[in-house]
C-alpha cells in the first residue's frame, strides 16, 4: 500500500470576515494608533469631569463645617504607680509600662470623657454635637466623641501621653483639652486618695496585730527574765567561761601536784629511814632550808669528830665515847626530821586529793552551768530580737 496525505482545502472567507492565512497570527481589534486618537478626541471631556469635581470638593470644605484641633501633653511621674500601688517599681524603664497603657486608656474612658463634657456644660452647647445627636444616649455621644472628636496616645519612649482634640471652634477645642488633663490630673487624685484611704485602713489593721505581737513579745521576754533570775541572764556567757576556764587551770595544776606527791611518797616509803634518812630529805627536796642544812652539817660535823677521835684515843675514852653520841644524836634527829617529811608528805597527798575531788565537781558543775548558761543566753536573745523585730515591723507600718 502507498501512503496518501490529505489536503485541506483553502476555502475564501464569506462576507467581510478576516482572512487567516495558515500559519499567521490574528490582527488586533484595537491597537495603540486607535487609542491615542480616541483620547485626543474626547480629552475635553476628562478634563472637564476633573475640573467639576475639583471644585464641588472645593465647595463642599467651604460650605461644611470647619474642624480645629488642639492638643495637651500629660507627664506621668514615675513614682505614680510606687504610690497607687503601694511598691517599689525596678529600674528598668519598661518595667511600669502596663500603667501607662492602662492610664492611656484611662484617659479616654467613658467616665472621663462625661466629666470633661459635664464640666464644660457642653450638654446644653447646640454647637458641640451634630443635630442627629441631639436627645441621643449617653453612650453613643461618647463612642460619637471617641471616634471622631477625641483621642489620646502614649508618644513613644516617653512617659508623655498626648490628648487631641478636634471640635470647630478652636477655643473650645483648647477648652476641652485643657480640661481633659485637668480632670485627668483630679482622677488621678481622687484615685490615690482613695487608694491611700483603703491602705490606710489595711495598714492599720496591719499595725494593730504587730502592736499586739510586740507586747505579747514583751511578756514572753518578762516572764523569761523573772524564771531565770537565779542566772546573769542578760550578760554574755563568757562570764561563765572565765570561770571555767580558771576552774581548769587550778584543777591541770593540782593533779600535776598530786601525781608529783604520789611519786614521792611512793619513792619514799621504800627507803629505810632508820638506814638513811638523808636520802628522804633529799627526795623530798628539804636539804635546800636551813635547820635541815644546818642538821646535815651537824651530822657531817660529828662523823669527823668520831673519826679523828677514832684515831686517838679507845673506844672506851670518854673523848671517842662523847663524839659517838654526838653523832648518834645527829642521826636520831635526822631521823626524826625523815619520819616528818615521809608523814607531811603523806598528809599533803591526801590534802590534794581532796582538793582535787573538790575542783573536779566544781568544774562539773560550772560545765553544766555553761551549757544551760548558753541555752538560757540563746532563748534570752532570741526573744529579745523577737520583741525588736515586732516593734520595727509595727514602726513600719
Amino acid at each position: 500500500m502507498s501512503d496518501q496525505t490529505n489536503q485541506i482545502p483553502n476555502i475564501p472567507p464569506a462576507g467581510n470576515a478576516p482572512s487567516y492565512a495558515v500559519g499567521r497570527s490574528p490582527e488586533p481589534l484595537v491597537d495603540g494608533h486607535d487609542l491615542k486618537f480616541m483620547l485626543r478626541k474626547d480629552l475635553w471631556i476628562f478634563i472637564a469631569i476633573g475640573a467639576v469635581c475639583l471644585v464641588l470638593g472645593g465647595l463642599s470644605h467651604l460650605m461644611g463645617p470647619r474642624s480645629y484641633e488642639s492638643s495637651a501633653l500629660i507627664y506621668i511621674d514615675p513614682k505614680f504607680d510606687q504610690i497607687i500601688r503601694y511598691e517599689q517599681l525596678s529600674d528598668s524603664g519598661a518595667s511600669d509600662m502596663p500603667s501607662l497603657n492602662s492610664l492611656e486608656v484611662a484617659i479616654m474612658a467613658d467616665s472621663m470623657v462625661l466629666r470633661v463634657i459635664d464640666r464644660l456644660d457642653l450638654r446644653d452647647d447646640k454647637t458641640f454635637l451634630p443635630p442627629e445627636l441631639d436627645g441621643q444616649p449617653d453612650l453613643k455621644i461618647v463612642r460619637f466623641l471617641q471616634n471622631n472628636r477625641f483621642e489620646a496616645g502614649l508618644l513613644p519612649d516617653t512617659r508623655l501621653i498626648k490628648i487631641s482634640v478636634r471640635d470647630p471652634q478652636p477655643e473650645r477645642a483648647k477648652r476641652i483639652a485643657s480640661t481633659f488633663a485637668s480632670e485627668f490630673d483630679q482622677f488621678i487624685v481622687d484615685q490615690r486618695q482613695a487608694e491611700a484611704k483603703a491602705m490606710k485602713v489595711i495598714l492599720e489593721a496591719q499595725a494593730s496585730v504587730a502592736r499586739d505581737a510586740a507586747f505579747r513579745a514583751e511578756d514572753q521576754l518578762r516572764a523569761f527574765r523573772e524564771a531565770s533570775q537565779q542566772g546573769p541572764v542578760e550578760q554574755d556567757h563568757d562570764i561563765y567561761s572565765n570561770r571555767l576556764t580558771q576552774f581548769s587551770n587550778e584543777l591541770n595544776e593540782v593533779v600535776r601536784r598530786r601525781l608529783e606527791l604520789e611519786s614521792q611518797v611512793e619513792i619514799i616509803s621504800e627507803v629505810d629511814i632508820e638506814a638513811n634518812p638523808e636520802l628522804v630529805i633529799e627526795l623530798a627536796g628539804s636539804q635546800s632550808l636551813t635547820h635541815v642544812s644546818d642538821m646535815l652539817s651537824h651530822k657531817m660535823t660529828a662523823e669527823a669528830n668520831l673519826a679523828v677521835a677514832s684515831t686517838q684515843v679507845t673506844k672506851q675514852n670518854p673523848a671517842y665515847l662523847a663524839a659517838l653520841s654526838e653523832k648518834e644524836d645527829s642521826v636520831k634527829q635526822l631521823q626524826v626530821l625523815a619520819r616528818d617529811i615521809k608523814t607531811a608528805a603523806s598528809s599533803k597527798l591526801a590534802a590534794i586529793h581532796s582538793r582535787e575531788t573538790n575542783l573536779r565537781k566544781q568544774v562539773g558543775d560550772l560545765q553544766k552551768g555553761l551549757v544551760e548558761m548558753k541555752s538560757l543566753s540563746s532563748e534570752f536573745r532570741a526573744l529579745k530580737q523577737q520583741v525588736e523585730r515586732e516593734w520595727q515591723v509595727h514602726e513600719k507600718l
